[in-house]
């Protein structure tokens, strides 16, 4: 089965919003006192368990929207609850990829205010300077205001429309992203000039066409697997839906995950011996 064909079929898998939300679930446990994850944006249909992750960390979620997800989940263990308290007072910092050459891709911040904060003033200050009046940015606001800063970068990279498959999320919260169009038609981070990535994150959530045995079948240019291979530190969590699952062949390249994590399963392999948690 060629990669345009399990594109197709991953995109025919219902009740996809309901199998997000038991991935997210499952995720939960992994994101605890982790400084900083990071995931991809499911732009072509990708299994998406970052909703809760995403807007907790861009602080879209007030304690009352949190209380009223819990309401709205019953169902949701003491675990689960405790993680997303946890979460809603201090959430890691978010990264996602950007490929920098045919060979190489790193991470960067995906949210503007998880930037280093002289690098997004040095940008606030240069648009300060073209203010068409002296009160358009306040010194109180530049200090303390989230709202005022996103309110001044709105609009500039907002495209006039989403892919089909993007996720209601990533359009909620563009205006808070330090994306651009990017590489095989992606939302990328856009790094400053002359700034590297800040750090690689503890927590890397990786996209898939299939998977087997803790092995994976990406897009095919082997981005993932050459970072992975660079950066052994990171916990490595492949995120599929259970119709993903294939018998195949790794290659010699293919970097082991760690984990696997499905709407129904958590997977282990800790790149040696593999074992099943289907709690």
């Amino acid at each position: 089965m060629n990669r345009k064909v399990r594109i197709q079929k991953r995109k025919q898998i219902p009740d996809r919003r309901q199998k997000d939300l038991q991935i997210a679930l499952r995720l939960l446990p992994f994101f605890h006192q982790k400084s900083s994850v990071g995931l991809y944006l499911p732009v072509r249909g990708e299994a998406d368990g970052f909703e809760l992750l995403a807007r907790l960390a861009a602080g879209n979620l007030k304690s009352e929207d949190v209380l009223s997800f819990i309401r709205q989940h019953p169902a949701l263990t003491t675990e689960q609850l405790q993680a997303i308290q946890k979460l809603s007072v201090i959430a890691p910092v978010v990264y996602a990829p950007k490929v920098l050459s045919k060979t190489e891709m790193a991470m960067y911040p995906l949210f503007k205010r998880d930037l280093e904060k002289n690098e997004v003033y040095e940008e606030v200050d240069e648009k300060e300077r073209n203010c068409s009046t002296q009160n358009e940015w306040s010194e109180k606001g530049k200090e303390k205001s989230a709202e005022s800063l996103v309110a001044f970068y709105q609009t500039e990279r907002r495209p006039a429309s989403f892919a089909p498959f993007t996720p209601q999320w990533i359009e909620d919260l563009y205006d808070l992203f330090n994306v651009e169009p990017g590489e095989f038609g992606l939302l990328e981070p856009c790094p400053r000039k002359g700034k590297k990535p800040l750090e690689v994150p503890e927590v890397l959530l990786i996209p898939l066409l299939a998977f087997c045995d803790g092995y994976r079948i990406g897009y095919g240019g082997g981005y993932y697997d050459r970072y992975l291979a660079a950066h052994p530190q990171c916990l490595r969590i492949g995120i599929a839906y259970d119709q993903q699952e294939e018998i195949f062949e790794p290659q010699p390249w293919d970097e082991r995950l760690d984990v696997i994590v499905t709407p129904t399963r958590t997977l282990f392999y800790g790149r040696q011996e593999r074992k099943e948690d289907e709690s």
